[in-house]
Parts: C-alpha cells; structure tokens; sequence
C-alpha cells in the first residue's frame, strides 16, 4: 500500500484491502494491513475489519488464531465474525470450534436459516450424520427458509437488486448481453496467463 499519496484511506478502504487479501490468501500481508490501519493510520476496527481477518485466518486454517483474535476484540462480535470462522471451521474439518461459534451465531440470530445449513454442512463433512440430521430436523420445525443471495446496486438514486437468473428486471436482457461479453473477454485473458 503506497503511503505517500495524499489521499487518506479511510476504514471503507481497508475493508476493500483487507477482503482483497483474504480472498487471494495473502495471510501476512492482511494481517500487516490490520495493523496499518490500526498504528499508521489511526482508524478503529469494527467488527466487518474483524470479520475479514476472521475470515483471513480462517481460510488459512489458523483457527485457533481467529479465536484468539474474536475473544480480544474491543467492539461487540456481530453474526458476520462467527459466520467466517464456522465457514473455516467446515473447511477444515474442526467440528470443536465449529460447534463454539456456531453457538454463538445462534445466540445472535436463531431464525437465520443460514448458519445452520452451514452447521450441517460441518456435520456432514466430518460424517457426524446423527448431527446433522438433527439440525435439519430442527430447521423444518422451525421452518426456516434459505433466503437467496441478493446483490444490490444503487444508480442515479435509484436501487437494482438483483438475484440469480433473475429475468424480472427490465432491463435484465441487456445485463445478460453484457454479462456475456464479459465473460467472452475474460476467457481470452485467462488464455494468455
């Protein structure tokens, strides 16, 4: 990160650096970044910053480090924190802390339909099949529903949301024509990596 810009990066812009890393399994390099922001720059974690180092440890398997880090964080820990470490805890096969943070999550948010799919998905991975059925069992008797992944853009004041193979938009065979030629040139530049 160049630090002699005169632009100040503010905490939106470590959420983008910090999620960056995460998804590209840059560990030191995020983790450096955290404390960028803390030490250079003066800016306050919140829990989405959390979440993402959360999410940074946890992809690289640094479970107990992710712990460690949500039982020192200074603001309240939100559903997304434990969501990143249940998601890692599933990934690699740690039903122990899974089993914390899918706790806590419940704790927070009962009715999400979510964390306990993700937590017989954990169930299932490590064929814990008595478990699992156990919480598919409790999610029909609560009869909770999968919401579906939403994405939402605003334009001139304006809300679009958006939905997988959504055709309802007015615009949706123009985006689709668009989404195609992108993928068309994004093919071409894979070819010359």
């Amino acid at each position: 990160m160049v630090k002699s810009s005169a632009a100040r990066p503010n905490d939106v812009t470590f959420v983008s650096i910090l999620s960056a890393c995460s998804h590209a399994g840059l560990l030191l390099q995020g983790i450096e970044i955290f404390h960028m922001m803390v030490n250079d720059y003066g800016l306050h974690p919140g829990s989405e910053h959390y979440g993402i180092v959360v999410d940074l440890l946890g992809r690289t398997g640094e479970l107990e480090k992710a712990m460690d880090i949500i039982n020192r964080m200074p603001v309240p820990v939100e559903p997304l924190v434990w969501g990143a470490l249940l998601a890692a805890c599933r990934i690699h096969h740690n039903v122990e802390i899974g089993e914390v943070a899918a706790k806590n999550l419940l704790c927070l948010d009962s009715n999400h339909a979510g964390y306990y799919i993700l937590l017989s998905n954990m169930y299932g991975v490590d064929g814990k099949w008595g478990n699992l059925a156990k919480i598919r069992s409790l999610i029909k008797e609560k009869g909770l529903k999968k919401m579906i992944g939403q994405s939402m853009i605003e334009i001139r004041n304006e809300v679009h949301s958006f939905v997988a193979d959504d055709k309802l938009h007015p615009e949706c065979e123009k985006i689709y024509e668009l989404v195609g030629q992108l993928e068309v040139i994004l093919k071409l530049q894979l070819q010359h990596i």
